[in-house]
């Protein structure tokens, strides 16, 4: 569940299919998605909110297609290639 909402959460940020347009749009599909993972989970009502940032951890510096890919795949292949 943690890597599906992650992933909803950087492709939103990203600005790319199906998160595309008005930020207001992007953020309710983020939501019905994050929803929706959570309750196939199990978990009622979604254990955290989806907007903002948390008190712990930032949102991601992710605002492109670009920056997706440095931020979230080069992560993944630096934690995975060893």
């Amino acid at each position: 569940m943690s890597e599906g909402l992650k992933a909803k959460i950087y492709t939103c940020l990203a600005g790319v299919d199906p998160y595309q347009g008005p930020q207001d749009e992007r953020d309710r599909r983020l939501l019905e998605r994050s929803e929706a993972i959570q309750q196939a989970a199990d978990i009622l009502p979604p254990a955290a909110p989806i907007s903002g940032t948390s008190s712990s951890r930032p949102w991601p510096e992710i605002d492109s297609l670009d920056s997706y890919v440095t931020h979230r795949v080069d992560d993944q292949i630096d934690y995975y290639e060893p």
